[in-house]
């Protein structure tokens, strides 16, 4: 009876057994097809639905603001008040922009007035000095002073020189990272900065000027400068108005800068000019405001210089 009953569980264990062993073999590999399916599935659908999303919520908005700025530069052709905030390669491209429709090529032994970008002060010269000692105990040069001035004055006018004497002064334009001198019409001295602090920032260089004896002599490499414009190439000519530069002191490596706190009373309460040693700073940017005697068809005001006909 004991064998006859482990014998009969054992034909009814054994069918159930594979029976298991099947559906663990083939209904568990299904399963887990079926969830991976579902998950490709899903992940499928998050991609169209973050697609979606993406085009309708980002890329299309993104071309519609550009349209719209496309339509705004296409269309608006002309100068207006916000040029200004717009760099001079984009102002060129206006039809009645007056920075552009004035800007003249700046040749060597061109008398112009140069002004700074931000603090629309010009670059000017008197023959005040500096004083000896300033309120610091700091001292100067005692040399003649440089400064800003906000309005226009024959003692903001400069000529335009070679880095090196020549014989026989040739007419030629301006170029990007040319090395110039420039002299003080009004006081004939040349415009140097050098290993002086000046009389607001110790870390920064006075600008000054020396009589012409000093400057063809023995510190002719101090009144030496680059020019150097904004986003010039090698054949970029200097120009008034629309030629953005910087003007680097070529020993020293310093910036001219300038700043809107005033001097003293002994510098007239003028705005300081001094050699930034920073010179990937913004604020070192100037340009040419004009070029004094350039005759002009447009412009039949008479000028005391001795012309030079507009080419």
């Amino acid at each position: 009876m004991s064998v006859y009953s482990r014998s009969s569980q054992s034909v009814v264990l054994s069918p159930w057994t594979y029976g298991t062993s099947l559906t663990t073999a083939v209904v568990f590999p299904l399963y887990t097809l079926s969830l991976r399916i579902s998950i490709l599935i899903q992940q499928q659908e998050f991609i169209r639905h973050f697609t979606a999303r993406a085009l309708s919520l980002i890329v299309l908005p993104f071309c519609l603001y550009l349209f719209w700025f496309w339509l705004h530069f296409a269309i608006l052709t002309k100068s207006g008040p916000g040029d200004d905030f717009m760099s001079p390669a984009f102002q060129a491209t206006l039809s009645d922009n007056p920075m552009t429709s004035q800007a003249r090529d700046i040749h060597y032994y061109d008398v112009i007035t140069i002004m700074h970008k931000d603090t629309k002060a010009y670059l000017h010269s008197h023959t005040a000095r500096y004083p000896l000692r300033y309120d610091d105990g700091r001292v100067s040069s005692q040399g003649q002073q440089v400064t800003g001035y906000p309005f226009n004055d024959t003692n903001n006018q400069w000529l335009v020189l070679p880095g090196e004497e020549e014989q026989i002064k040739r007419d030629r334009p301006v170029k990007h990272k040319d090395v110039i001198r420039l002299r003080h019409i009004v006081t004939n001295t040349d415009l140097l900065t050098h290993d002086v602090a000046s009389p607001y920032f110790p870390t920064n260089q006075e600008f000054t000027t020396v009589p012409l004896e000093e400057s063809l002599g023995d510190r002719h490499n101090d009144t030496l400068f680059t020019v150097e414009i904004e986003r010039g190439g090698e054949d970029t000519v200097w120009r008034t108005r629309a030629g953005l530069f910087k003007l680097i002191h070529v020993p020293t490596r310093v910036a001219m800068w300038t700043h809107t706190k005033a001097l003293p009373e002994w510098g007239f309460q003028q705005q300081e000019i001094n050699g930034n040693k920073n010179i990937l700073q913004a604020s070192n940017i100037w340009y040419a405001e004009d070029i004094i005697g350039l005759e002009d068809p447009s412009n039949p005001t008479p000028s005391p210089w001795p012309t030079k006909k507009l080419m």
